[in-house]
């Protein structure tokens, strides 16, 4: 913990701005406390919004892929999806492409879901098929038993 002191613009004596943490991060004083209870309340609130964002950033990261749905045409097309980029055939691909959007549009595949598989597509769309492939594979394989 340190005090930082501000220069003024005429090189004469230093303002005192307030105190620092090691990080050099500001610490904000709480009315009616000063001292060492209000840096320490500080680097505790400090460390709990830390804390909730980790946890915030942590739980967005694994929530695993959307799910595909119930829908038994949903999960075909994205099998037939499989079946295109693995066997890199542009043809099929632009099939797939155009059902999965029609299944969206419908309400048979889910939105989340769709948003997964475009980048995916348009990965094998632009020939890098074997990483489309291992993206899919990764998608494919998060689905939970009984597909809802």
């Amino acid at each position: 913990m340190s005090t930082h002191v501000a220069k003024t613009p005429q090189g004469g004596g230093g303002v005192e701005v307030g105190e620092v943490a090691g990080d050099g991060v500001p610490l904000r004083p709480q009315p009616g406390v000063s001292g060492p209870a209000a840096s320490r309340r500080a680097r505790i609130r400090r460390r709990i919004q830390q804390a909730a964002l980790l946890l915030l950033l942590f739980a967005a990261g694994c929530g695993g892929a959307s799910q595909i749905g119930t829908d038994e045409e949903a999960f075909s097309g994205v099998d037939a999806l499989y079946t295109a980029v693995t066997t890199q055939r542009a043809d099929l691909l632009a099939q797939c492409k155009t059902h999965l959007t029609s299944l969206k549009a419908e309400g048979k595949l889910p939105a989340p879901a769709f948003s997964e598989l475009e980048p995916i597509i348009a990965q094998a769309e632009q020939g890098s098929w074997r990483p489309a492939a291992e993206r899919l594979y990764a998608f494919m394989r998060q689905q939970r038993k009984g597909r809802s």
